[in-house]
């Protein structure tokens, strides 16, 4: 019987995915930070993710080294990567960074990571994987320290992260991409 509650639930949890789906299909009236609010409330993350005030935040105003947890909240908040604040609610700047520098080499393997995280503090809830990307492009443009520019690392992230979503279900091991040369040219 318990076997079949899980079953059930798997099952609630899909119909409600693909009814949220064709929702935001019907309605191009709304915001997308409206349907990204919308979907974190459905998927009861806490409020303190949902809801901030960042307008005196500081973090614009300084290096991204030096931010402290509320700030990586804020940033996370205004860029609408609500989903990445409980990942990362209890780090600093330079944590941050350190995140930043393993998931820019292995991109596949830390999404993965991430993503078994997110999916057991929330229930089954997975971190969409234009999410994390996002977040890379994100965090590019508050660090100086990448060799090539924010538009080349994004696109590095798209294509090494081809194989996550186009991998069969069946395979047990995530593909490692071996990290493109970084003293790349930006020209």
């Amino acid at each position: 019987n318990h076997c079949e509650d899980d079953a059930i639930s798997g099952d609630a949890l899909n119909e409600d995915q693909s009814n949220a789906i064709k929702r935001i299909k019907s309605d191009s009236k709304k915001s997308l930070k409206s349907y990204a609010i919308e979907t974190l409330k459905k998927a009861k993350l806490p409020e303190e993710y949902l809801n901030r005030n960042t307008v005196q935040s500081i973090y614009r105003s300084i290096s991204a080294h030096r931010w402290t947890t509320d700030d990586i909240l804020d940033f996370l908040y205004d860029t609408n990567l609500h989903y990445m604040m409980p990942l990362c609610e209890f780090m600093t700047g330079r944590g941050l960074m350190k995140l930043c520098e393993m998931c820019q080499a292995a991109p596949n393997r830390f999404y993965s990571q991430l993503n078994k995280e997110f999916i057991s503090r929330f229930n089954g809830i997975r971190l969409p994987i234009g999410i994390f990307i996002q977040f890379l492009s994100e965090i590019d443009r508050f660090t100086d320290s990448s060799s090539i520019s924010p538009t080349q690392n994004t696109k590095k992230y798209v294509t090494q992260l081809k194989s996550v979503l186009t991998s069969e279900p069946s395979t047990s091991q995530i593909p490692v991409i071996a990290e493109s040369n970084s003293n790349e040219s930006s020209s």
